[in-house]
């Protein structure tokens, strides 16, 4: 059940812009990711006009805390105060690409006013972590993994997930890029599965352990393969490509997997 108050009263909100898009001819929708009620849409009425007091602030991936006005359907923002800008994300293109797509994952996956605090806090310091880093895709790696396991799907990067073989260092393993678990080369059946080398199975298996994003020190063809493997089975799980990833991949090395057709939204 929501605590939210009822329609046209005013509350505050701290939350973190994922997305905005064009609204008649001034207006912008916002899909907000708040520590304190989860996934809102808000409408911000006459941002786009130049004269607008919250033209600098209404703007992804920035962290503001928000005065709205309940509504219907729509939140209103009436007020806006800047907590983080996160400028270094807006001046570079690869930590910008990352970010673009963390927020893509939270908006295509996580439910509307559903408060993760957790999550919430787990998100901002990953963007701090991006914001100064020069190793963005160890981030959105780490991310990816955090995600998945905070979505429920959990993986046991030591051992086979058929037969629970238990891999040694130099054991060849197997990612099945549809449900993201490791199998032997005794149960690798189908085309879905892609080789992990060594260096692969031992940065899963780091960064699952960390707390926070970690540097990681993995060729970039084998780490733009641990992301395309996740971003395959995040796809399939959507049902639905995710279209900031396709900036993150250089089309001639790397093409963007399609996505099952029997795959269903979730």
């Amino acid at each position: 059940m929501s605590n939210l108050p009822p329609n046209r009263h005013p509350f505050e909100v701290q939350a973190l812009h994922l997305r905005s898009y064009p609204y008649g001819e001034a207006d912008l929708i916002v899909v907000l990711l708040t520590r304190e009620y989860g996934l809102m849409r808000a409408i911000a009425r006459g941002v786009r006009k130049a004269r607008s007091r919250m033209s600098g602030l209404i703007s992804p991936l920035r962290c503001n805390r928000l005065q709205l006005t309940k509504g219907r359907n729509l939140h209103s923002i009436s007020q806006a105060e800047s907590i983080h800008a996160f400028s270094g994300l807006q001046q570079d293109y690869d930590r910008l690409m990352v970010g673009m797509g963390i927020s893509e994952l939270i908006s295509r996956f996580c439910q509307e006013e559903d408060a993760m605090p957790e999550f919430y806090d787990a998100l901002l310091s990953t963007l701090e972590v991006l914001n100064q880093s020069e190793q963005p895709r160890d981030v959105l790696l780490w991310f990816m993994l955090y995600f998945l396991e905070n979505q429920g799907y959990y993986q046991d990067w030591l051992q086979c997930q058929t037969c629970d073989q238990v891999f040694t260092p130099l054991d060849v393993r197997f990612q099945n890029v549809l449900d993201g678990g490791l199998r032997c080369r005794a149960c690798k059946q189908g085309p879905d599965h892609r080789i992990l080398s060594p260096g692969q199975a031992q940065a899963l298996i780091s960064l699952q352990q960390a707390q926070e994003p970690a540097r990681l020190d993995l060729p970039a063809k084998e780490l733009n393969g641990l992301i395309w493997n996740l971003q395959t089975q995040l796809q399939h799980l959507a049902g639905q490509e995710l279209r900031c990833f396709a900036f993150l991949h250089p089309q001639a090395s790397l093409p963007l997997p399609a996505i099952p057709p029997s795959s269903q939204p979730i």
